[in-house]
């Protein structure tokens, strides 16, 4: 490309180094980029208009310098002083007509595999692909999961959250204890703070365990005694008092009941519905056997009247449903909840006894299907952080469609939809949705296909033109709900071995409809394939693509309507 004469200058030569790299927020995420860096695409035309580069590169951009050209598609980075204010930048380089985003050059990585210590006793967490959901989405800090249980660990006097991977201050936030009428929720049995844990640790700080979902906000409400009892009374009004919290600081909420009652109960009900009525999802356990029936307990039961309710089942590490996990027509999803590694609190509780199974301080197994249910819990979290728009609904369908359909082919009542899988469910919201380090030879082509939101299958072509073999990296980025047919690049010199390549697709459309010679076919070989094409080929194999329909749900079953049972205000229930 030629650039003016006075722009030409301010081209970095040279191998790229990696700077610094700062956190912050930008579009309501949490990301980490690079701190002196900005990528920019600019209209077409643009990149050589020399009165458009002299104006970006005025103010305090004036000292400014490209790191990497445009290329054809107008997108170039740029290197700016220590002192600028990326994100700020960013949003008012947008503002100029001439140009179609600014960004700053956030960090990617491969799958993610936690450094804390314990990670390799949670089967859990690799069994629902949580590593590769991670790359995808680790929470977003206007989501909150709230935990309405036993309490969480606290020591001091006040107390105050005192294990190490539950004591986020700014993360996990006290409620009201509903057991001791008191503002300091202290567990005094264990069974919430194992509960909190599973949902969402601290995770990466190469300590205990990780979470599912890691930046979420959680909201701590102690509802369960140190007997490991409680009422629908304090039930429901911790289900208030956590959404009006959320529904007062803008939070889309997550509501964990790892506790069942037998029987409904017409302020339990309530609960659900004041839930619901503020777009509120409340995922609960289904309940344990013996002692009672193999019934599904209440609040889960209410998942076959109300959308805003998913119950969960209970699966070992062999995807085996528990022996003693409840069944029937309200299951929606099952998930790991047995032997299940999290954390306990760090001084003497209930659970310590051996009427209660002598568990460990500070980290042990617990099995049940409360442990399944903050799995899901912590993955509805993960949806709504990936998009925030969404009904409980919309979240309870996604996780339902995209389970590991286990037992029975389609619906049953043991499994529900399927055992949950965190990347599956995640996978349309992909920034990256191609990524692989492959060596290659000269003029060998790799190629992967992606499905969307929309059901849109998107085959990546790539030619590389090495001097030699060499390695590289590949990113491509396309929005969740856009279409686009066939994206092919080149890497026109991969003499170093950390070249990233970014690629924006084009708005050809908003659903999977055809246009121009570019139909779709789906393709089933991993996404990391490497295959060897000539150029020639690579055109034949996009060029050959046909259509296919949007993903649809797995079941065509309708699952069959729940028994009725009698009402109940005044029965106690139990943790699950």
């Amino acid at each position: 490309m030629i650039l003016p004469e006075d722009i030409e200058d301010k081209i970095v030569k040279g191998k790229r180094k990696r700077g610094k790299t700062k956190r912050g927020i930008w579009k309501k995420r949490e990301v980490d980029y690079a701190a002196d860096e900005i990528l920019i695409k600019v209209r077409r035309g643009k990149d050589r208009d020399k009165v458009f580069l002299k104006k970006l590169f005025s103010g305090d951009l004036e000292k400014a310098k490209m790191k990497r050209e445009f290329d054809n598609n107008g997108i170039g980075l740029i290197k700016v002083a220590e002192n600028v204010d990326v994100l700020k930048k960013c949003l008012e380089i947008q503002e100029d007509p001439d140009v179609e985003y600014a960004e700053p050059n956030m960090k990617v990585t491969g799958a993610i595999i936690p450094n804390d210590t314990h990670y390799g006793n949670q089967y859990a967490l690799p069994l629902i692909e949580a590593p590769k959901a991670w790359d995808i989405e680790t929470g977003a800090n206007d989501v909150m999961i709230a935990v309405l249980d036993s309490g969480i660990a606290m020591s001091g006097s006040p107390p105050s959250l005192s294990h190490p991977d539950l004591n986020d201050t700014s993360r996990f936030i006290v409620g009201y204890d509903y057991v001791d009428d008191d503002a300091y929720p202290r567990d005094e049995f264990g069974h919430g703070t194992h509960v909190a844990g599973i949902a969402s640790a601290h995770t990466d700080n190469s300590t205990g365990i990780a979470g599912l979902s890691w930046t979420t906000k959680i909201y701590i409400i102690r509802v369960l005694d140190d007997n490991n009892e409680g009422n629908f009374g304090d039930v429901y009004s911790g289900i208030k008092e956590a959404v009006d919290y959320a529904v007062s600081n803008n939070l889309r909420l997550v509501i964990n009941l790892s506790l069942g009652g037998s029987a409904p109960s017409y302020s339990m009900e309530q609960g659900v519905i004041y839930a619901r009525d503020r777009n509120c999802l409340i995922v609960a356990a289904a309940g344990n056997y013996p002692p009672g029936t193999d019934e599904v307990r209440y609040p889960a039961a209410y998942s076959s009247s109300y959308d805003n309710v998913i119950a969960v089942s209970n699966t070992d590490s062999s995807d085996h449903i528990s022996n003693r996990s409840c069944f029937g027509p309200e299951i929606n999803v099952a998930a790991p909840g047995t032997d299940v590694y999290s954390t306990m609190p760090n001084y003497h509780v209930a659970m310590n006894d051996p009427v209660w199974g002598s568990h460990s301080q500070n980290y042990d197994y617990v099995s049940g299907t409360s442990m399944s249910s903050p799995h899901v819990a912590a993955l509805a979290a993960l949806v709504l952080s990936c998009d925030n728009t969404l009904s409980p609904a919309d979240v309870r369908d996604l996780i339902e469609a995209r389970a590991d359909d286990l037992g029975t082919p389609s619906w049953d009542q043991y499994y529900g939809y399927g055992r949950i899988d965190a990347y599956e469910t995640l996978k349309d919201y992909a920034t990256s949705i191609c990524s692989l380090t492959q060596t290659m030879t000269p003029r060998e082509c790799i190629y992967c296909t992606v499905q969307n939101m929309t059901g849109c299958n998107f085959k990546i072509v790539t030619q590389v033109q090495c001097f030699d073999k060499c390695e590289f990296q590949l990113q491509y980025y396309i929005p969740r709900d856009k279409c686009e047919y066939v994206i092919q690049t080149r890497v026109p010199s991969c003499r170093y071995s950390d070249q990233i390549i970014p690629c924006r697709s084009w708005d050809i459309g908003p659903q999977c409809l055809q246009h121009g010679n570019f139909p779709w076919e789906r393709y089933n070989e991993p996404f990391d394939r490497p295959i060897n094409l000539d150029q020639q080929q690579a055109m034949r194999a996009a060029s050959e693509m046909k259509h296919v329909k949007p993903l649809t749900r797995k079941t065509s079953r309708i699952r069959p309507t729940a028994k009725k049972r009698p009402l109940s205000h005044k029965k106690r229930y139990y943790p699950q």
